[in-house]
């Protein structure tokens, strides 16, 4: 999906975009496989943008078409963006829901770190980190690293695939800075 590499490139205005012409086509489409996919993106999106409202409802509406589902799948990628972005107490039930799901490394990556966000256990955010890189997934381990504090590795991965303008970016100056 072109809005997701876009935004994570740092193209914000372009992730918009992108993003305008899919929803329409997604929210037609309906169901838990297409729109959930695309509002997650803009939920990545608007918390770049720092618009944590925009992106927190994104993520709401996600969780509204996918916990009462079989959908599983759609659910564990929501699980990230909604430990950052919703109140803990609207996330641990679906910690729960999904902790004896996590059945593949990429499951149990995804539950580690938002358990790690949820409940600020930096041994949860270090393995997630650990299956991340695993799963040579450099984008999810960098965004450990960074919530880890181990911003010249998380920095390093972002130069490598020349992500250091997007949001993971802004994140790592953000740290850098305190």
């Amino acid at each position: 999906m072109g809005g997701i590499v876009s935004v994570s490139r740092g193209a914000f205005d372009e992730g918009r975009a992108n993003l305008d012409e899919i929803l329409p086509v997604a929210r037609r489409i309906g169901g838990t496989m297409f729109l959930p996919t695309a509002l997650l993106a803009e939920a990545e999106l608007e918390e770049a943008r720092s618009n944590r409202a925009a992106a927190r409802n994104a993520v709401v509406e996600v969780l509204s078409i996918v916990v009462d589902t079989s959908a599983f799948t759609q659910q564990f990628r929501a699980v990230v963006p909604a430990a950052r972005l919703l109140p803990r107490r609207e996330v641990r039930p679906l910690l729960r829901r999904l902790r004896d799901r996590a059945t593949h490394d990429a499951f149990r990556a995804r539950l580690a770190e938002a358990q790690g966000i949820v409940e600020g256990d930096e041994r949860r955010t270090r393995e997630a980190a650990t299956l991340y890189e695993s799963l040579r997934l450099p984008y999810q381990e960098a965004r450990c690293l960074i919530e880890l504090g181990d911003l010249e590795a998380a920095a390093g991965i972002l130069r490598r695939f020349g992500l250091e303008d997007g949001p993971l970016g802004q994140r790592v100056r953000e740290r850098g800075e305190r």
